[in-house]
């Protein structure tokens, strides 16, 4: 997950089955608009930079063709 997330900059990550960081985390957004806003609007960015479908196809082939043994430009 912290491919996607970075913390404090495009989202809040919580120890696995840890309900109370989770909840703590959730009232924390709530109470903090300008935050949620911020992680937001960093998340989306980061997920257009890094997942977008392009990118994820693109480098998807360039590692199948490598494992074939294909030499790429």
């Amino acid at each position: 997950i912290t491919d996607a997330v970075e913390e404090n900059v495009s989202g809040l990550l919580v120890e696995q089955r840890n309900v109370r960081q989770l909840a703590d985390a959730i009232r924390k957004l709530l109470s903090d608009r300008k935050l949620a806003e911020r992680l937001g609007s960093n998340g989306r960015k980061r997920a257009a930079e890094k997942f977008e479908w392009s990118i994820v196809a693109g480098n998807f082939e360039k590692n199948v063709l490598q494992k074939m043994g294909v030499k790429l430009k």
